[in-house]
């Protein structure tokens, strides 16, 4: 496919340059005959000769165009079998007061299965802001302290105390950019996983880059290098960053396919009052619900949820073979 590609391309070029000839071709005629090259000749042979030389201009460029649309074609058919032939590529984003190394810590499992499947690649990246102080997290293997960072933060003055997460309106933009830069610049990505505000920050880039936010104080779509095909987003919210931008939850309904991963023992995020609501925008979404609190979720279950949803993308069949453990 990519051969065909390739040879689509060449064709359309060559058949664009003839066009372009012909066309200056008749601009060179039609110049010699206003200089008077055409004296002698009979007015009505002038005339013939240039609407020959128009419609043969125009015909080539007919022929380029659909040579054109055709190449286009076939490239896309050749880029979405190359994808095919890939493991997904997933940019995942941190919490609030957390960080990408500890984002790939709580999800290891996750992603060393997906791996193992040959079905996706989970690539984290850190939040534009940093935070005071380290942590210490339990979650996931051995105790280990890391950096606190965020994608968006209370309007407080540096180094941003922890605040609970209404309180955090500011940043979006700055967040938005970021995500950018990282998914241009690692890519090609095909989809976004969030968690808890890094959640809320997919689902506003989502809706920026489907047209949401007409809002003059709404950020700007962010240019990126290729469309997000999917989300999975865990205890999400809508982001009040983004309410306090313009992005309105009630004004938007999503049509990029998203999973939303809801514990029922969520007391920070309840997911009832914000997990669900923030599914609700998304035309096309899928809800997976586990027993736990505020946390990414690496049961069985879970990972099976996640791993289905992802071959759905992809049209494959089989699972990624999750053995039951608990969440680790």
């Amino acid at each position: 496919m990519e051969g065909l590609a390739a040879e689509a391309e060449a064709v359309a070029a060559q058949a664009r340059e003839d066009a372009d000839a012909a066309r200056r071709a008749l601009d060179a005629a039609s110049a010699r005959v206003a200089a008077g090259g055409g004296e002698g000749v009979a007015p009505a042979a002038l005339t013939a000769a240039r609407a020959g030389v128009e419609a043969a201009a125009a015909e080539a460029a007919r022929g380029a165009c659909q040579a054109e649309a055709a190449a286009a074609a076939l490239r896309r058919l050749a880029d979405a079998e190359s994808a095919r032939q890939r493991p997904l590529r997933i940019l995942c984003l941190h919490g609030y007061h957390d960080s990408a190394a500890n984002l790939r810590r709580k999800t290891r499992r996750l992603a060393s299965l997906l791996h193992k499947a040959g079905l996706a690649e989970l690539v984290a990246v850190d939040g534009p802001f940093a935070l005071a102080g380290t942590w210490t997290c339990h979650q996931g293997g051995p105790e280990h302290a890391y950096e606190r960072r965020a994608w968006m933060v209370a309007s407080v003055d540096p180094p941003h105390a922890r605040v609970p997460w209404e309180e955090q309106t500011e940043g979006l933009a700055h967040a938005v950019r970021g995500f950018a830069e990282a998914w241009n610049a690692l890519g090609p990505f095909d989809g976004v996983l969030g968690y808890s505000q890094g959640a809320s920050l997919a689902a506003a880039v989502v809706a920026l880059c489907e047209g949401g936010g007409n809002d003059a104080r709404a950020c700007a779509p962010p240019a990126l290098a290729t469309p997000i095909r999917f989300a999975v987003l865990a205890a999400g919210f809508w982001a009040p960053a983004a309410e306090a931008s313009g992005l309105k939850e009630e004004d938007v309904l999503l049509r990029t396919p998203s999973l939303h991963i809801l514990g029922e023992a969520d007391g920070q995020v309840p997911p009832r009052s914000h997990g669900e609501r923030m599914a609700a925008c998304f035309r096309d979404a899928r809800i997976h619900r586990h027993g736990g609190g505020h946390y990414f979720p690496c049961d069985a279950a879970s990972i099976a949820a996640v791993d289905a949803f992802l071959r759905e993308r992809v049209g494959a069949g089989a699972g990624a073979g999750a053995d039951p453990d608990p969440p680790g």
